[in-house]
């Protein structure tokens, strides 16, 4: 049997206003089905302490936020122990420079998230906002599918996305899971996904007509870098894989 590198991407999860029940569904999954990678697509942190926004009366303190972010960090570490680690950096992690070279500029490159959240330690990879990644796989194969946070919120993003970037792509930022796929005569495919989020739905300042939804993604990459994608979207707090139900079950 051919072997496939399989990986879990989690995007949005905007720590620590993360869906409590919606997290530890994918935390029982990576613990069941053991990726070989798992890709935390960007916005893992809110940093509403860094906002420039407003709109939070009481928004809590970096360390705060960090230490909640570390703590998701080991929670994900121990359900999927052997897999590698990518974090994207998102537009909430570009927060803490944002402030910093507008307020404060002298601490530019004093006070970084990888540092702050202690990313080596974790043995996970940081890539810089906005640009594509993809994995590289055993046999030495890039995936033919790219990672990137996101960019488009327009109605018809992920056709927005595989327009704009000309490959296939998987991203989040939207929190709207949408697909768009366009084939070729020589059986060629283009697809982008977008995945859905695992944070609150409905926080105070957007309320519940937001149409966000939780999901995650699940790709497996064969050996000359092809790849199956499946985008997962929840209900209710909830999913069912393989015959097993995953989250909140009652």
């Amino acid at each position: 049997m051919t072997k496939v590198y399989r990986i879990l991407s989690l995007w949005d999860v905007h720590v620590p206003e993360v869906d409590p029940w919606a997290f530890k569904a994918v935390l029982d999954f990576a613990k069941d089905n053991q990726p070989d990678h798992v890709v935390l697509g960007g916005d893992f942190l809110e940093l509403s302490s860094c906002s420039q926004h407003g709109g939070d009366p009481d928004p809590l303190a970096l360390v705060d936020e960090v230490n909640a972010g570390i703590a998701a960090l080991e929670k994900l570490r121990a359900a999927a122990p052997k897999a590698k680690f990518t974090y994207l950096e998102g537009n909430h992690e570009t927060r803490l420079k944002r402030i910093i070279a507008n307020s404060l500029p002298t601490l530019h490159g004093a006070l970084r998230v990888p540092d702050l959240l202690c990313l080596d330690e974790f043995e996970c990879e940081w890539v810089p906002y906005r640009h594509l990644w993809r994995p590289k796989l055993p046999g030495g194969k890039m995936g033919k599918l790219y990672y990137t946070h996101g960019e488009w919120t327009t109605m018809y993003h992920a056709a927005k996305h595989l327009n704009a970037y000309g490959v296939s792509v998987r991203y989040g930022h939207t929190h709207k899971p949408q697909v768009y796929t366009r084939g070729y005569g020589n059986g060629r495919v283009c697809i982008a996904i977008g995945s859905g989020c695992l944070r609150t739905l409905s926080p105070d300042w957007i309320g519940p007509n937001a149409g966000w939804l939780h999901g995650f993604g699940w790709d497996e990459f064969m050996p000359d870098g092809d790849f199956t994608a499946d985008n997962i979207v929840m209900v209710n707090q909830k999913f069912a894989w393989k015959g097993k139900v995953y989250g909140k079950t009652r």
